[in-house]
């Protein structure tokens, strides 16, 4: 398993007890109302961090991990950004609560947020977090943690 899995299965531990959602993996079908809220992890980027040299035998990753939380407000009063608040709280606390997520990265730091509005029922929103986590392997081995 490469590291970049480790720490994506590791997250899907750590996210399995969030609050009020339910918790998909890499989900490429569309969300249904019914469904209720939904967390989606994955991740957008890995790329080299720092100078490469033909001599090193370890290589720096800059993993960008993507927790999207989609909501839908079934009451025109209440946006669904305002639905999806606590979830969103929650998933936060969970994915910083351990920072070097169990040894398999350096640090994780909080690399921002996004909002986009969805056409359909029920107003649905997608409020995506990206983090992004940095670890090291050997240059010849992605699932070698150095």
């Amino acid at each position: 398993m490469t590291a970049r899995e480790a720490i994506l299965q590791y997250l899907v531990g750590v996210l399995a007890t969030v609050d009020g959602a339910t918790l998909y993996r890499s989900r490429y079908a569309a969300f249904t109302a019914e469904e209720g809220i939904a967390v989606l992890l994955d991740w957008t980027e890995e790329a080299p961090a720092g100078a490469l040299t033909p001599a090193s035998s370890t290589v720096s990753q800059d993993l960008t991990i993507s927790l999207s939380v989609i909501a839908r407000a079934s009451d025109p009063q209440q946006s669904a950004d305002e639905v999806a608040d606590q979830v969103i709280q929650s998933v936060h606390q969970l994915v910083m609560a351990e920072r070097t997520l169990g040894g398999r990265c350096a640090l994780l730091v909080r690399a921002g947020t996004k909002k986009s509005a969805e056409m359909g029922d029920q107003y649905p929103a997608v409020i995506e977090m990206l983090y992004r986590a940095r670890y090291a392997t050997n240059a010849s081995d992605l699932s070698a943690l150095s």
